[in-house]
């Protein structure tokens, strides 16, 4: 029986170079005819910026920080937010789906103290308008949120006060902790309580150590993030010369 072995250098020299010029050519082309069919995305990106109350104690760290800031981009997906902010692109003639804003058309990424919000969409001035939009609902969003976080950091600083009290684990409070009543104890636990229970929904699980420093919006962006021309026939180059090499060096040739 014959048997099948790769051939691993041509026999004809001028053979593989013509077919990997030949190829490559043709794997340009492709690349410049898919261009015209692929509109070009363009990626906006509005930005917020928050900071951190640093205590004299330093109640605050890192850690607290992080976890804050790394909720400010859960909350760019806050239903609310994106119900407006659909409803907004509505009224311009821009309908947005759910499922395709979430997973496919945008991404929030930290930056340091930074919140970074990018939408993607073929038209670069309708993607500026709506990562400036949505970053402008989100920031007012927070703002909003911010007293009520304040009162539930409050009414939680009240409670582990109280507790401090009663179970005696703090003795810097022995003074403060011996001129309450019972009945006052009582009265500053179910005050604080009911305002944790009535603000905490209102707060958006802010705390009063965040600070929402500053909004800025989207710029109308000038060049394409993806499917651009050159990119498109230098990959399609790219994938010619592979065929090329594939053709010429790696089809198995019956062995005499």
């Amino acid at each position: 029986m014959d048997e099948y072995y790769p051939r691993i250098l041509s026999s004809k020299v001028k053979y593989p170079i013509r077919n990997v010029i030949i190829l490559m050519i043709v794997g340009a082309l492709v690349g410049l005819i898919v261009t015209s069919f692929l509109p070009p995305v363009y990626e906006a990106v509005s930005v917020i910026t928050t900071n951190m109350e640093i205590t004299p104690t330093g109640a605050v760290n890192e850690l607290m920080y992080d976890s804050q800031v790394n909720y400010i981009s859960h909350l760019a997906y806050h239903l609310p937010i994106l119900e407006e902010l659909f409803f907004s692109e509505a009224e311009e003639g821009h309908y947005l789906d759910n499922t395709e804003f979430v997973h496919e058309d945008t991404s929030v990424e930290r930056e340091l103290m930074k919140t970074n919000l990018k939408y993607r969409h073929a038209d670069p001035v309708i993607a500026a308008r709506v990562a400036t939009n949505w970053g402008k609902l989100l920031y007012e969003a927070l703002l909003e949120a911010y007293p009520h976080g304040v009162l539930v950091s409050e009414a939680q600083s009240q409670l582990d006060l109280i507790d401090s009290c009663v179970n005696d684990a703090d003795s810097t409070l022995t003074a403060f902790c011996e001129s309450l009543t019972e009945e006052e104890i009582k009265r500053i636990n179910e005050e604080a309580k009911q305002t944790i229970l009535h603000e905490t929904e209102l707060s958006l699980g802010l705390t009063r150590e965040i600070i929402i420093s500053d909004f800025q919006p989207a710029f109308v962006p000038e060049k394409p993030l993806r499917f651009t021309r050159g990119s498109f026939i230098l990959n399609g180059s790219l994938i010619g010369f592979l065929l090329a090499i594939t053709i010429n060096e790696i089809i198995p040739n019956r062995k005499k």
